[in-house]
């Protein structure tokens, strides 16, 4: 299986500094441009499959790149952006110190009527599982959360969660393409990626 995960372009909250969590915000007028730059980095390549999240702005990334391809593209729920719970639509200057208020562990922190990321990584790992029966390449159009749920769940128990956020970066519109044998064995080609924008 060949995955190319792909984090949408900026967004409107991206640009307002609020806190965005599962809230579809539109793609800015860059962010547009990033996808469309994405786009044209993508358009010699094979795809087999595409996903994406249903929220906005990672359908309309999805769609930028799929002029070139003109494939079904899935929206699956499962690779939606964490939910920030009552966090969602704030601004960051005062999600953050609650955030960081919080007494548990990054990763087992949640907002008010949110999700943990562990949380966020079981229902990603859910979503995996599934598409890898396919053995296909799959293009994955998301959120920069999901992309590091979904390399926690390609790599097990081999990362921690604090390994994976620390590893792999998740500017916008960036690109990982990856392949993966059927023993899981990973072999990374791109890792966040975005020379195109450049």
């Amino acid at each position: 299986m060949k995955l190319f995960l792909v984090r949408h372009g900026e967004s409107q909250a991206n640009k307002q500094n609020i806190t965005q969590g599962q809230l579809d915000s539109n793609l800015t007028d860059l962010g547009i441009d990033q996808a469309k730059k994405l786009a044209n980095r993508l358009k010699d390549y094979d795809f087999d499959i595409v996903y994406s999240s249903d929220l906005k702005r990672a359908v309309e990334t999805a769609k930028e790149i799929n002029k070139f391809h003109h494939k079904q593209i899935i929206l699956d729920k499962r690779i939606r952006e964490i939910d920030r719970g009552d966090f969602t639509g704030q601004p960051h200057s005062i999600t953050k110190p609650l955030w960081d208020a919080l007494p548990e562990d990054e990763f087992e922190k949640k907002a008010p009527n949110g999700e943990t990321r562990i949380d966020q990584v079981k229902r990603v790992t859910n979503f995996i599982e599934e598409i890898e029966e396919q053995g296909k390449n799959i293009l994955i159009v998301c959120h920069g959360h999901t992309i590091r749920c979904i390399l926690k769940a390609l790599f097990s128990d081999e990362k921690t969660l604090h390994e994976i956020w620390e590893e792999f970066p998740k500017p916008n519109a960036c690109l990982y393409e990856i392949d993966v044998d059927k023993d899981r064995n990973i072999n990374f080609i791109h890792k966040g990626c975005n020379i195109h924008l450049d």
